[in-house]
C-alpha cells in the first residue's frame, strides 16, 4: 500500500491530493513553505490535520512515496535539505522508497544524491493544465503522465499513475527538455495565441467579451476536430484552400497594427501551416510554392 507524501501546496500538490482521496490513495505528509496553503489543501481533500509536516525531511520519512511539486529551480533545494536533514538511522530503515519530482523539463537526475538514503528516483509528470481551480484540476482521469528514473521508481509511479486514472508512458531521461518544449507549445503558447487572437479581433471593432467567447468557440471546434482527426485532415482555412489571395490581404491589415510581433509570428506559423497541407495533399505544389513566397 503506497504511502504517499507531497511537498509543496500549490495548485498541482493540491489536486494530487484531492486525486488520492477520490481514489483511496492513502495521503500521510503534506509540507509546504506556506501554511496557509497546507491548511487549504489539506481541507479541499478532506484529510485529517496529523498529516500536516513540518518539513520536506519529515514527510520524506513518514512516506513510501514522495512526490516533489515544487517549482523548478526549488528541487534541488529540497533534495539538498533531504540529503542533510534525514538521519542515517530513519535512511537505513526497512521498507521501500520512492522520491519523485513533477518537473516537465528536468530528468530525475537532479534527485540521484538521494540515492544515498536508500531512495529509488524518478519523476512523473502529467501532461495536463492545471488550473486554479483545484476541483477540476484533479479530474487526472485519460491524463498521459510521463516517467522517468531507476527502475523500482518507474515502476511504482507507473502503478500509481494508474490507480489515479492516468496513462502511464516511460520517456527517456535525455528527451525531457524536448518533450516539455512540445507541451509548452501545445498548452502556454495556445493561450498566447488566443490571447493574440482576441486582440487582433477587438481591433476590427469587436466587443473585447464577445471577442474571448467567439475564439474560445473557434479553439474548442478546432480541438474537438483534433481528437478525431489527424492535424493535416482537421486543418481548415485559406492556407488548406490554397487562397493566396487571401493571405495577401491578412498580411496588409497585420502590417498597420502597432505590434511589430503579429506580422512575423502570422508568416511563420503560415509557413508551418503550409507544410502541413502540402503533408496532407490538400493543395497543389504549385499552391505551396505561392504561399512560401507570398509568406516569407
Amino acid at each position: 500500500m503506497v504511502r504517499l507524501g507531497i511537498v509543496g501546496a500549490g495548485r498541482v500538490g493540491t489536486a494530487l491530493a484531492l486525486a488520492c482521496s477520490r481514489t483511496g490513495v492513502e495521503v500521510v505528509a503534506v509540507a509546504s513553505r506556506s501554511e496557509k496553503s497546507v491548511e487549504r489543501l489539506v481541507q479541499l481533500a478532506g484529510l485529517d490535520r496529523s498529516v500536516v509536516c513540518s518539513s520536506p525531511n519529515e514527510a520524506f520519512e513518514r512516506s513510501s512515496v514522495l512526490l516533489l511539486s515544487v517549482s523548478d529551480d526549488a528541487i534541488g533545494e529540497v533534495c539538498l535539505q533531504l540529503t542533510k536533514g534525514v538521519s542515517d538511522k530513519r535512511a537505513s530503515e526497512p521498507g521501500f522508497r520512492v522520491v519523485a519530482h513533477l518537473s516537465g523539463a528536468l530528468s530525475s537526475s537532479i534527485l540521484s544524491p538521494l540515492r544515498k538514503l536508500g531512495a529509488s528516483v524518478g519523476s512523473i509528470h502529467p501532461i495536463k493544465s492545471f488550473s486554479t481551480d483545484p476541483h477540476v484540476s484533479s479530474d487526472l482521469k485519460g491524463t498521459v503522465a510521463s516517467i522517468e528514473g531507476d527502475e523500482g521508481a518507474v515502476q511504482t509511479l507507473s502503478e500509481l499513475a494508474g490507480v489515479l486514472g492516468m496513462r502511464p508512458t516511460e520517456i527517456a531521461s535525455e528527451a525531457k527538455p524536448l518533450y516539455h518544449a512540445a507541451a509548452c507549445i501545445a498548452s502556454n503558447y495556445m493561450v498566447t495565441l488566443f490571447a493574440l487572437s482576441c486582440d487582433i479581433m477587438v481591433r476590427s471593432g469587436m466587443d473585447p467579451a464577445l471577442a474571448r467567447e467567439s475564439i474560445a468557440h473557434l479553439m474548442g471546434g478546432t480541438m474537438r476536430n483534433l481528437q478525431s482527426q489527424p492535424p493535416e485532415q482537421a486543418l481548415t482555412g485559406p492556407i488548406a484552400r490554397g487562397d493566396s489571395d487571401t493571405i495577401k490581404g491578412h498580411l496588409d491589415a497585420l502590417e498597420r497594427i502597432d505590434n511589430c510581433r503579429v506580422n512575423a509570428i502570422y508568416r511563420l506559423l503560415g509557413l508551418e501551416t503550409a507544410e502541413l497541407a502540402k503533408y496532407g495533399k490538400r493543395i497543389s505544389s504549385e499552391s505551396v510554392d505561392e504561399l512560401t513566397s507570398i509568406l516569407s
